[in-house]
């Protein structure tokens, strides 16, 4: 029997129950899929039959309690999808998760119909390359568009010497296979020159939201500006790759009339824990669900948004919270990223440097007092984001140039 499908996607889409084993398992899995779940959504509705091949990568057994990890099978409203099953163990979770999708694929590639045109890869995966050029081998004539939404290799920290050697392999591979794909979707313009990409069909995207979700982000905000203190809130990962013990210690000494509210988790979050039982205006509230986000955000006066800037990571990556902070219309201060583009920069207090002394008096230049706070709000960075920057938007634009 033949599969009626107009695209084919590769990338870290999840199941229910999927979602459920990696919180159960306490596995940061929502900015690394969230941005993709928008795009596949959104571009599955000009396709429709849309088929996803899934595979989503988790610390290795036994820093993750999964030693054998388990797909899955499911449909919904935006097509079918199946995930692979792999043994989790390092080097090995690589080997086996490449067999159990070549064997879905080619499976699937056998029963696939004429229609199929065209096959998203979502992230410069090893894994996930190899299956979309074995598609093209199979169906000559589809179409490949990788999707690089960070560099491959500058976003990870602290590799030993053998992930090192590992990752500088896998890059080679990667590079070889490039100049296989027809079109690319890059989330940094620095990824281009860095990979010496030269198809005339690339795209600029940085990331993007729904327009309902940016219009309900601005109204959760009205009459919540009237706090007692100045709330500094950070979103994210919790790492000292990302500063946090430096803001923490710079935060430190500010005073009573400042509170400083995390959410995510990392490595950071004893020292946080730690920090937070001895000043009671230091508070991380772990990982929360989307709604209890909104409202820690509606409560917020300052959002942060921390990275190194003079990491590698900060040049071909850009931070998609920005979109829900900008949507609020309340002032962000954001370390300087070569990866955020120049029209950003009107909505964004950028701090320069992250010692501990630039980054104590950029959160004293927001003074209850004075209400400096409420005077830098600027409620036109939500029109920016309806203008330019909504997910409907972008995925026409991407449709045009695919």
């Amino acid at each position: 029997m033949k599969i009626k499908s107009n695209l084919i996607w590769i990338g870290m889409n999840l199941s229910d129950n999927e979602k459920c084993i990696f919180k159960l398992n306490n596995i940061g899995l929502l900015s690394a899929y969230t941005s993709q779940t928008m795009l596949f959504n959104k571009i599955s509705k000009y396709f429709g039959n849309v088929l996803s091949i899934n595979s989503y990568r988790i610390s290795n057994y036994p820093k993750s309690s999964i030693l054998f990890y388990r797909g899955d099978s499911w449909k919904d409203a935006y097509g079918e999808h199946t995930s692979a099953s792999y043994l989790n163990l390092p080097f090995i979770s690589f080997i086996t998760k490449f067999f159990s999708l070549f064997l879905k694929v080619r499976k699937i590639a056998s029963k696939l119909d004429s229609n199929t045109n065209i096959v998203f890869v979502y992230s410069m995966n090893s894994v996930f390359m190899l299956l979309a050029l074995f598609f093209k081998m199979l169906k000559p004539n589809v179409k490949l568009v990788l999707i690089i939404p960070d560099h491959p290799m500058h976003m990870r920290s602290n590799m030993s010497f053998f992930i090192k050697i590992f990752k500088q392999l896998d890059i080679f591979l990667q590079k070889k296979m490039l100049g296989n794909f027809n079109s690319f979707i890059v989330f940094s313009k620095y990824i281009i020159d860095d990979l010496g990409l030269q198809n005339d069909r690339i795209i600029l995207h940085e990331g993007a939201i729904d327009k309902s979700t940016a219009i309900s982000i601005a109204e959760k905000q009205l009459n919540n500006y009237l706090n007692d203190k100045v709330i500094f809130m950070y979103s994210g990962v919790l790492s000292s790759s990302y500063k946090i013990d430096v803001l923490v210690e710079a935060f430190e000494n500010l005073g009573e009339h400042y509170e400083l509210w995390f959410t995510g988790q990392g490595e950071l979050e004893k020292f946080i824990a730690v920090k937070a039982s001895k000043n009671s205006n230091i508070k991380h509230f772990g990982v929360v669900d989307y709604n209890k986000l909104l409202d820690l955000q509606s409560r917020a006066s300052v959002f942060l948004n921390m990275r190194d800037p003079l990491s590698l990571a900060s040049k071909f990556s850009f931070p998609s919270k920005l979109f829900e902070y900008l949507c609020t219309g309340k002032p962000i201060i954001s370390v300087k990223m070569d990866g955020i583009p120049s029209e950003y920069n009107p909505y964004l207090d950028f701090l320069y440097d992250v010692e501990v002394q630039s980054i104590q008096n950029k959160l004293q230049s927001y003074s209850l007092e004075s209400y400096e706070h409420k005077k830098k709000i600027r409620p036109d960075s939500l029109r920016f984001i309806l203008d330019n920057k909504t997910i409907d938007s972008r995925v026409n634009k991407i449709l045009e140039v695919i």
